[in-house]
């Protein structure tokens, strides 16, 4: 769990460097920003299989609460005093467990990072944008979720992208993946000194857009076995 927690926050840091280093301006109306990056990903199911410590079956129940996804390094039981990423805390019942072990409760608690906060190293200039990896599930939906704990919390977090497969009900699968507009947005960027505001068009590149998706289709007795489970655990 322990090597589990220092990956997870290894891939924390590097993904918020990617950001913060990544951020260029262009004297253009309104003014552009690019953001390079990359993000850790799995590309099959073996890979998915064995980059999660726990995969599940079931449905989300209701939107908890908002955090600060962002964790102390130090205590990743406590959020960052410095940096605020939004997570939507999410109660999802785990009818199905396929990988793992959760409490004896099945409904378990799964944190979805929905907006990320930026800040250029040059300037004082901060700014929020939507994850470019953000996906809002949907309630009634069967899905199956590849998740890690997080040390010295509650709730689990997302060890890769994509994390999530719907199933439907024709006993099939689909690879769900982020909306293509995330990549490009307008926000607002805030000068913390000065305290004005400017209208930005922020760009997110080098970010896996298209997954090779070679999950959506199968069917799920097929997936299950791929994973090590089976229809009727």
């Amino acid at each position: 769990m322990h090597k589990t927690w220092l990956n997870i926050a290894a891939f924390i840091s590097i993904a918020v460097a990617a950001f913060f280093i990544g951020i260029q301006f262009f004297d253009t109306d309104p003014r552009v920003i690019r953001i390079h990056g990359s993000l850790h990903a799995a590309y099959n199911l073996e890979e998915m299989k064995n980059q999660s410590e726990v995969i599940v079956v079931g449905k989300f129940v209701k939107m908890e609460r908002k955090i600060n996804s962002a964790r102390d390094l130090n205590n990743p039981g406590l959020a960052s005093n410095t940096v605020y990423h939004e997570g939507e805390l999410y109660q999802f019942k785990a009818d199905q467990i396929i990988k793992g072990a959760i409490s004896q409760e099945s409904i378990i608690r799964v944190n979805i990072p929905k907006t990320k906060e930026l800040a250029n190293l040059d300037s004082q200039e901060k700014l929020s944008v939507t994850d470019p990896n953000y996906i809002k599930p949907e309630f009634g939906k069967s899905y199956m979720l590849f998740l890690t704990p997080i040390k010295n919390t509650d709730y689990y977090g997302i060890p890769f992208f994509p994390y999530i497969l719907e199933i439907h009900n024709n006993q099939t699968v689909s690879l769900v993946k982020p909306h293509p507009s995330l990549l490009s947005q307008r926000s607002m960027i805030q000068d913390a000194v000065e305290g004005k505001r400017e209208e930005v068009l922020v760009h997110f590149e080098n970010f896996a857009t298209s997954y090779p998706d070679q999950i959506s289709g199968r069917k799920l007795s097929e997936v299950l076995s791929a994973l090590g489970g089976s229809p009727t655990e």
